[in-house]
């Protein structure tokens, strides 16, 4: 049985790759559609949003195995 803390870290991981994964496209659809006009907000919430990714990848390696994650990085 999964224990409950380990299942909300995983969503939470979960939840962090369909929203890096929606960035990716929403920046390659702003790239390839030659629309810059929100690119540069874009940006900044991409960033904010790898910084709560990285949280949450980390949060979740440090559930599964009882240590920080040292090094790793989502950029």
């Amino acid at each position: 049985m999964i224990d409950g803390e380990v299942f909300d870290a995983a969503l939470e991981a979960h939840d962090a790759i369909k929203e890096l994964d929606h960035i990716r496209r929403s920046i390659i659809e702003h790239v390839a559609e030659d629309n810059h006009s929100h690119l540069d907000g874009l940006i900044d919430y991409a960033r904010d949003e790898l910084d709560d990714a990285e949280a949450a990848f980390k949060g979740f390696y440090a559930k599964l195995t009882g240590k920080p994650l040292i090094g790793g990085r989502v950029r």
